[in-house]
């Protein structure tokens, strides 16, 4: 294992985060593993973040170790992407896992959510929304957020 990345967790962990989410394609499972156990060690929430052409499956070593997973509903990179309604079955795969094996882990979805999407994502499993675009050029924000709460 490589100890320069548990360095970084170190420093994200120190500098205040509640909530520390990984991407599950950026290392080896072993580091992923020490990771997450580091992060929890330290007091924070650990997550891991799933891009849209990885396989839920990727998931399956860490789901008991996690607070929280991020379901990307667009490749991660910039905003204003379209929403990617074929991640639906991932989530809703996902959701299933975290029934059976971490029921009070978090299921979270980022990407092109907007009031129509976002029924979509809590259809399927997710009890976390992010939104960015949609909510950054809503005339009202306010509103924006209480109709994603439904």
């Amino acid at each position: 294992m490589i100890d320069r990345p548990l360095r970084y967790v170190e420093d994200f962990c120190r500098a205040g985060a509640d909530i520390l989410t990984l991407h599950v394609e950026s290392d080896l499972p072993a580091n992923t593993r020490a990771a997450l156990e580091k992060i929890r060690a330290l007091g924070v929430r650990p997550a891991l973040s799933v891009k849209p052409n990885t396989r839920p499956e990727a998931l399956l070593p860490f789901l008991e170790l996690c607070d929280l997973i991020l379901v990307m509903t667009v490749e991660p990179g910039f905003g204003g992407q379209s929403f990617m309604a074929d991640m639906m079955p991932k989530l809703k795969t996902i959701r299933g896992w975290l029934d059976e094996r971490n029921p009070g882990c978090e299921l979270e979805v980022d990407g092109g959510v907007n009031e129509t999407t976002g029924k979509l994502c809590v259809e399927n499993g997710a009890n976390v929304l992010v939104a960015g675009s949609a909510w950054f050029k809503s005339p009202d924000p306010a509103a924006f957020a209480r109709a994603l709460r439904g």
